[in-house]
């Protein structure tokens, strides 16, 4: 995977050509994080507590929504949280991407200009 300031500036370049006003990036994750990685259960937690008011839902894709029932502490998150699974309406994967970036493959259809330009010059090595 990744380093996480990496992710985190893909993620905003994704956001920039994306132009949408009401996306933000959101790093709380990587406070909570104890080099394992951070569950849902301790994410939804602390936004919850962030925003006391608020009614969260939790997105999830299709993919992830088979897995949910092994999640950390999943029956809690579906008493505490909406949990609404959302149809895949542009089936991407970042494995693709990977695949298509190794073989020197055009990506150009599978993200934003900004971010494709950054892939094809970063060394995943």
């Amino acid at each position: 995977m990744a380093d996480f300031d990496l992710r985190c500036e893909w993620v905003s370049d994704f956001i920039d050509d994306a132009r949408c006003e009401n996306l933000e990036l959101y790093r709380e994750e990587e406070t909570l994080s104890d080099n394992k990685g951070v569950t849902t259960w301790a994410l939804l937690n602390h936004i919850q507590n962030q925003y006391p008011n608020s009614e969260l839902t939790f997105v999830i894709g299709p993919d992830n929504f088979l897995k949910f029932g092994k999640f950390h502490r999943a029956e809690d998150i579906l008493q505490r949280w909406n949990v609404l699974a959302c149809p895949e309406t542009v089936p991407v994967r970042s494995t693709e991407i990977r695949e298509r970036l190794a073989k020197s493959q055009d990506i150009s259809g599978l993200t934003t200009p900004t971010l494709a330009n950054k892939l094809k010059k970063a060394d995943f090595s």
